[in-house]
């Protein structure tokens, strides 16, 4: 049997344009590999981008999903609001492997961390903003997403960030407000193989939640990072986490590999 082909589903603020490291290394590895925008990037625009919901990412990646017509499920890798965005996925439709790089967490996890409330205090403290566009900025993005990383990988990165909805932000960070529990997973709805990633110096996903999330999966492989920061998407130790999951998806999926 071939392998399964690889979806990559990237964060918030960001584009698709910043998983093509991940998308030559799987490509490399034997994968074909697709990766798709959410709406409100250039090519998918919208009327009111600080209203959408997460429910359009989702739908929109379960239609570009399903318009491939795969002859087997694919195995679906989710950065950050991407992996939330891959549970849901994963809990409404079939999925060989699951894939959870540093993943925002959903409503069945109690995420408020004192770290997640430093890094995005300056958005949720500002009144009206689940209604309103947010970006985030070159210092922010310096401080929070890439801690630690050289000047110039923060620069090439915040070519690829656009703003953003409000909303998602708004369903993400206070799933208690939200009425329509926007970010619920059914952790009983996902029973392929799990494999996450936790990272030391990750203050947009802590640990202490992403260990949480994993909890939910009782068949999850957990990984976690020490001295790394939330974007592992793009790092020095890309090549190194690539070269984990390839190995771990052969063992998953021995049919496939």
């Amino acid at each position: 049997m071939s392998k399964p082909d690889i979806v990559l589903i990237h964060g918030m603020w960001c584009t698709r344009d910043l998983l093509a490291r991940l998308d030559g290394l799987f490509s490399a590895a034997g994968f074909t590999v697709h990766r798709f925008n959410s709406p409100g990037r250039a090519e998918l625009p919208v009327d009111d981008l600080g209203s959408l919901s997460l429910s359009a990412y989702v739908d929109r990646h379960q239609q570009a999903i399903e318009a491939l017509n795969l002859s087997q499920p694919p195995i679906v890798i989710g950065h950050s609001l991407g992996g939330l965005i891959a549970q849901k996925l994963a809990a409404r439709m079939p999925v060989s492997a699951l894939v959870l790089l540093t993943p925002a967490a959903p409503a069945d996890v109690f995420a408020v961390t004192p770290r997640g409330i430093a890094s995005l205090g300056n958005f949720l403290f500002s009144w009206g903003f689940w209604r309103k566009p947010t970006a985030l900025s070159r210092d922010a993005c310096a401080k929070y997403a890439m801690t630690g990383m050289p000047a110039a990988a923060v620069g090439r990165a915040c070519q690829f960030t656009v703003p953003d909805s409000g909303r998602v932000l708004f369903e993400a960070a206070f799933p208690m407000l939200d009425s329509a529990k926007t970010t619920r997973v059914p952790a009983h709805a996902i029973t392929c193989p799990v494999y996450v990633l936790a990272c030391e110096n990750d203050w947009l996903t802590p640990p202490s939640v992403v260990h949480k999330i994993a909890a939910r999966y009782p068949q999850a492989t957990v990984q976690f990072d020490a001295q790394r920061s939330h974007w592992v998407i793009d790092d020095d130790r890309t090549d190194e986490t690539v070269t984990r999951i390839v190995d771990w998806l052969g063992d998953a999926l021995p049919e496939a590999a």
